[in-house]
C-alpha cells in the first residue's frame, strides 16, 4: 500500500513541477519575445535615422561646395552686370542638376537673376520668393526641406559681400540610396530576429523535454 501511494505521490509532484515550469518557461518565453520584437524596432529605428542623418550631412556638404562654385563664377559677371553671362552660368546649373529655384540678388536682396531669360522675378524681394525661415540671406547654408536642399551663399571681392546666390536643389535619387539602404539593413535584422526566436523556442523546447524526464524519472523507479 505504501508503495502506490508513494508513486501517486511523485507522480502528482512530477505533474505539479512539470506544469510549474511550463508555466513559468511559457511566461519567460514571452517576455524574451516582446523585449526582442522591442529592441528589433528599436535599433532599426535609430539605424535608419542615423542613414538619414549621414546622407543628409553629406548632401549639404555637396549642396554647400556647389554654392561656393557657383558664387565663384558668379562674382565678376554680377559686379560687371552681365546678365547674358548669368544667364549662361545658371543655365549650365541647371543642365547638371535638378534646380528648383534660383536666384542671385544685390546686396539689397531684391532679385538680380533668376535664371530666365525674361528675368520674370527682376527687382522682387527675394524674400518673398523662397520658403519662410531659411536664415540668413548673405552667410553659406544648406538646409533640408520638403525633400529639397536650400542653399545660400554669399558672392565676395575680397572681403566685400555685394550679392548672394539661392538655390534649391531636389535630393530624389538620394533618397531612393536612403530607402535601399534601410530596406537591406531591415531584412539584416528581421533575418537575425528571427534566428533569436528559433533559438529561443528551441530552449523552451529543451527545456521542457528534460522538465517531463525528471518528472516521470521516480514514477519509473
Amino acid at each position: 500500500m505504501v508503495t502506490p501511494l508513494r508513486r501517486s505521490l511523485s507522480t502528482r509532484y512530477g505533474a505539479t513541477l512539470a506544469l510549474i515550469t511550463f508555466g513559468t518557461c511559457s511566461l519567460l518565453l514571452l517576455f524574451a519575445l516582446y523585449v526582442l520584437q522591442t529592441v528589433y524596432e528599436q535599433v532599426n529605428l535609430t539605424s535608419q535615422q542615423a542613414i538619414e542623418q549621414s546622407v543628409a550631412r553629406q548632401l549639404a556638404r555637396d549642396a554647400l561646395l556647389l554654392g561656393e562654385t557657383l558664387a565663384e563664377n558668379l562674382e565678376q559677371p554680377l559686379y560687371h552686370s552681365d546678365f547674358s553671362a548669368i544667364e549662361e552660368i545658371l543655365q549650365h546649373l541647371r543642365e547638371k542638376a535638378d534646380i528648383g529655384y534660383i536666384y542671385v540678388y544685390g546686396s539689397d536682396r531684391h532679385v538680380i537673376h533668376d535664371g530666365t531669360a525674361e528675368i520674370l522675378h527682376y527687382g522682387a524681394p527675394v524674400d518673398q520668393m523662397i520658403p519662410s525661415g531659411l536664415g540668413d540671406d548673405f552667410s553659406p547654408s544648406a538646409r533640408e526641406l520638403d525633400r529639397l536642399m536650400h542653399v545660400a551663399y554669399p558672392i565676395r571681392s575680397d572681403s566685400t559681400t555685394f550679392g548672394a546666390v539661392r538655390f534649391s536643389v531636389s535630393y530624389s535619387d538620394a533618397q531612393a540610396d536612403i530607402e535601399s539602404m534601410s530596406t537591406r539593413l531591415r531584412l539584416s535584422f528581421e533575418t537575425v530576429r528571427q534566428q533569436v526566436m528559433a533559438g529561443l523556442l528551441l530552449a523552451f523546447l529543451a527545456l521542457m523535454v528534460l522538465t517531463l524526464l525528471l518528472s516521470s524519472a521516480p514514477a519509473g523507479a
